[in-house]
């Protein structure tokens, strides 16, 4: 009995020794879902944030939804947008992934019901466990939680919908913490939370932040080797390397599925390299560089990390009354000129357009700059490289090595606007930051040696700012290329305005940076106490980046419930064409950018669409045949013109009609036009053209006659080797459509000999998911025009069936469910192997 007596009354020691422990840190959980609940205060009130993402994701997946809805299934082909393609980033069946599991856990889509808030306190969360992991006090834990979260680019990217990168990004700082619990000699919890961790992080299915972690990583990794090995510390430096390649096995292997058909898709998508061999040095064996870089950072415009409104901030902010703008208006009795001056071009940096800068807080800048003089660790050294790293890299087209990466560095060309890298520095600058503070908090630096580093941090970040504020107007002429389209009054009145904001936030950036630094200066010199200290410190921290934040979402972004059910609705020309009960005809709209939108997509299978991978040959198609189509079309169209000068304009759409293309829509609210000159589902032809190559493939669409010829690579002439003469005029067939689903489309054909048949679908190879069954019997199928699927039929009576069946889908789903069992399998063995060492000890 003494000997339990003994456990009993060490474990109520135990207890009374964590219990304050335990109470701060719930404390702190709760601010942070108070700060969650107070930011989004409008969910609460039953309004709904209006994200133009996933509004677009909306009718982007609507045909699988409407599919699994119906059949219970998930359909891996979608005919909604782009003329078909596979649904692998849109929307699928879950996978035999216990990370997929765990992510939904973690990021609480089970317990909060507001998604948006749930983000917010994910990355409060994720941050404030890093901090934790790095031993620091938990209230500058709660400080850098603060910085990491409310960076104004990840309160941007909740307002536009990125919902998956903003919980990549989330992920980041956990994982690296993980990382350094391994290198901290804590090899089984760091191991598993690693493991844990970059498992959800992968779940996210945002390849490119995945990447830039991976590049974080990378870094970490070098600074370490090369640390263990200069101290000869061999051991350690062999069990938390084979500990962390073991994570990162067992984090990735679960995800097989998802990762190896992206993997292979990605060869056919436009992140994969073109046949085509014209413009050959924009091209990499992914994205052109022109597009990979269409979004670069300024090398000047990076400084808006410490001048929100340093370039204007968004392309569409608004101004004060004070404004030499409005003050212009007024003058000129202008009508809603208050309404005018909140959605005005304010952006005059060298990006096309963007929603506002990735402002990281005054002060969390000042404190990185402290940190560079006064951090000694070798980590200082990593977050120094990731910061430069995603630095030069943002700069994309505005700096030389980023054709360096984009030619050399594996996989970094499959990935498009390069500024997204700038959230490394979103996590590396505040990490640094706030070891400073807790340099300073622990008062491990001398006076001398602490006065020397401020006094150097306030004349580089204080100069800097006064040279901004002094001087802007000397070296900037706050003026874009854009401007070229505003009216000559606004030429004259924006210029003056966008200097006065820069300058404006530039002075409130050193009243921030002033009062915190009086904040850091007097606990140094033990004018201020400790709790005092961080409470200021802390307050002012999270009101500099809150207000900031608020102007790119705040309440006015938010709808209700019912205004957001009406945002995807039926013009009245879509609801003309959804009388057509034809099965299968495609949609044109041209009162947009057809291939930047899904409203489209939501109601008819389109012509165009909204994807960032779509396929490689589709967008060629595009480029070199659609859009001069459209451009001729819209020519004639410009000026009242009869009926017979349209259908003549009509009947040159050779692409566009090949493509089934029965309806085009030039006025939302009018009948669309309906082209009868579209070919329909599938048709026979007369006769075969073979070509060399991809370029003559193209070429060849120019001027041909897609209802009698099919143009066709010589790849596939070995299938076209026993077709009789198809200009035989007395053959007669028959070709019609029976059913047509996303993955399914059934065909009954009647001929008097083999002929080749066109279908208007689109062409996947089809080692990787489309089979053609003649009679259900399997037989191969080729590629004719380019994009579309064709294939020789016998004579007679047929059914001929296409079918998605991506093989490599299905055998790598059994790789990812035995890669989750064996992950349990090995961490519940740790976990109960440390708890029989411990029982046993």
């Amino acid at each position: 009995m003494k000997i339990y007596k003994i456990q009993i009354y060490n474990i109520m020691n135990f207890k009374i020794k964590i219990q304050p422990v335990a109470w701060q840190h719930t404390l702190i959980v709760v601010i942070f879902l108070a700060l969650a609940a107070i930011y989004f205060l409008p969910v609460i009130e039953g309004k709904v944030l209006h994200q133009s993402d996933m509004v677009n994701s909306t009718g982007m997946s609507k045909e699988s939804v409407d599919y699994h809805n119906k059949t219970g299934g998930y359909a891996l082909w979608t005919t909604s947008m782009f003329g078909g393609m596979p649904t692998y980033q849109i929307m699928g069946e879950k996978s035999m992934n216990i990370f997929s599991y765990l992510y939904n856990i973690l990021t609480f889509f089970g317990l909060l019901p507001y998604l948006n808030m749930a983000i917010i306190f994910t990355y409060l969360i994720g941050a404030y466990f890093l901090f934790i992991s790095l031993k620091l006090n938990k209230w500058i834990a709660f400080i850098g939680a603060i910085i990491i979260a409310f960076g104004s680019y990840n309160i941007i990217i909740i307002g536009v919908g990125h919902i998956t990168k903003a919980y990549a990004i989330a992920f980041i700082p956990p994982v690296i913490a993980g990382i350094l619990l391994v290198y901290n000699k804590k090899y089984l919890w760091g191991g598993l939370l690693t493991t844990i961790f970059l498992g959800c992080e992968v779940a996210t299915n945002h390849l490119q932040i995945t990447y830039y972690l991976a590049l974080m990583i990378l870094l970490l990794v070098v600074i370490k080797s090369i640390q263990y090995i200069y101290e000869k510390n061999y051991k350690h430096f062999a069990i938390s390397s084979s500990i962390l390649v073991l994570s990162l096995f067992l984090a990735v292997l679960p995800h097989t599925r998802d990762l190896y058909i992206t993997y292979e898709y990605s060869a056919d998508s436009i992140r994969g390299k073109s046949e085509l061999t014209n413009n050959i040095g924009n091209k990499t064996s992914g994205l052109d560089k022109d597009y990979a870089t269409a979004w670069s950072y300024g090398v000047g415009e990076t400084m808006n990390l410490l001048i929100p409104n340093l370039m204007g901030g968004s392309s569409g902010g608004a101004l004060p009354e004070s404004s030499d703008t409005y003050k212009f208006l007024v003058q000129n009795n202008a009508p809603n000129a208050k309404k005018i001056i909140t959605q005005l071009p304010l952006y005059w940096g060298p990006q096309p357009f963007t929603e506002g800068p990735c402002y990281m807080g005054a002060i969390a800048i000042f404190l990185f700059v402290l940190g560079i003089f006064i951090v000694k660790d070798s980590i200082k050294w990593w977050l120094l490289g990731c910061v430069l790293l995603s630095f030069m890299l943002a700069w994309g087209k505005n700096f030389f090595i980023t054709d360096i990466f984009l030619d050399h560095f594996p996989l970094y060309n499959k990935f498009r606007t390069v500024s997204m890298i700038l959230v490394v520095a979103g996590i590396a600058i505040p990490i640094l930051g706030i070891l400073a503070l807790d340099k300073i908090l622990k008062k491990e630096i001398s006076k001398e040696e602490f006065l020397k580093a401020f006094k150097m941090t306030s004349y580089i970040v204080g100069g800097v700012l006064l040279v901004y504020i002094l001087f802007a107007g000397s070296f900037f002429s706050f003026t874009s290329p854009s401007d070229a389209q505003l009216p000559d009054w606004l030429k004259e009145t924006l210029p003056t305005d966008r200097h006065s904001l820069l300058r404006t936030d530039a002075i409130r950036s050193l009243i921030f940076i002033a009062l915190a630094g009086v904040t850091i200066y007097f606990y140094y010199i033990k004018k201020l106490g400790q709790k005092y200290f961080l409470g200021i410190l802390a307050v002012l921290i999270l009101v500099d980046l809150w207000m900031v934040d608020k102007r790119y979402l705040n309440d006015d972004d938010f709808l209700s419930k019912r205004e957001k059910s009406n945002l995807i609705t039926p013009s009245q020309a879509d609801e003309f064409i959804l009388q057509d009960k034809d099965l299968d005809y495609r949609v044109l709209n041209l009162t947009q950018n057809p291939f930047n939108e899904s409203h489209t997509s939501y109601f008819h299978k389109s012509i165009g669409g909204y994807h960032a991978a779509k396929m490689r040959r589709y967008q060629d198609l595009v480029d070199h045949s659609i859009q001069p189509e459209m451009a001729s079309l819209q020519t004639v169209l410009k000026n009242p013109v009869s009926y017979a000068a349209i259908d003549s304009a009509l009947a040159k759409l050779k692409v566009l009609n090949m493509l089934n293309t029965k309806y085009i829509i030039i006025n939302p609210e009018a009948q669309p036009l309906k082209n009868n000159h579209a070919l329909g589902y599938a048709w026979f032809v007369e006769e075969t053209k073979l070509v060399a190559n991809a370029d003559e493939e193209i070429a060849g669409l120019i001027n041909f006659d897609p209802s009698k010829t099919a143009i066709v690579d010589k790849r596939f002439a070995n299938l076209l080797s026993d077709l009789p003469s198809n200009k035989d005029t007395s053959s007669k067939a028959i070709i019609k459509l029976i059913d047509i689903k996303p993955d399914l489309v059934v065909y009954q054909t009647i001929s008097n000999c083999k002929k080749l048949a066109v279908f208007s679908e689109v062409y996947y190879n089809e080692n990787k998911g489309w089979n053609m069954y003649v009679d259900g019997k399997k037989e191969s199928h080729l590629r004719a025009n380019y994009i579309l699927r064709a294939a020789v039929i016998p004579s007679g009576y047929h059914k001929i069936e296409f079918r998605f069946e991506p093989a490599s889908y299905y055998k790598a789903q059994n790789v990812s469910l035995f890669s989750s069992i064996l992950f349990v399998l090995l961490a519940l063995s740790a976990i109960f192997y440390t708890i029989f060492k411990k029982e046993k000890a």
